[in-house]
């Protein structure tokens, strides 16, 4: 199993579709630096604080690296919120 653990600002939020494995879920997409990454947050991770979850937001999450169907995805095992980014 491949480990990723990322530090970025929150670019959107949105929510897994029902032929996703792993729904319901919500997703991440997290600007680093020059580029855009999709991590996939189970309700697990959330545990309470999505309404904490804005666009702008500094966050750190870490988990695992999956393969399915529809090819390589991250999966938060953590999540760490920053500053409110506004």
């Amino acid at each position: 199993m491949i480990s990723f653990a990322l530090r970025g600002i929150i670019a959107d939020i949105d929510a897994t579709t029902p032929d996703e494995p792993g729904h319901p879920a919500t997703v991440l997409v997290l600007e680093v630096g020059d580029t855009f990454s999709r991590v996939i947050v189970p309700l697990s991770v959330v545990n309470g604080r999505r309404e904490l979850l804005c666009a702008g937001r500094p966050v750190q999450v870490f988990g695992e690296v999956e393969e399915s169907a529809r090819g390589v995805r991250h999966v938060a095992t953590g999540l760490r919120l920053g500053g409110t980014g506004h």
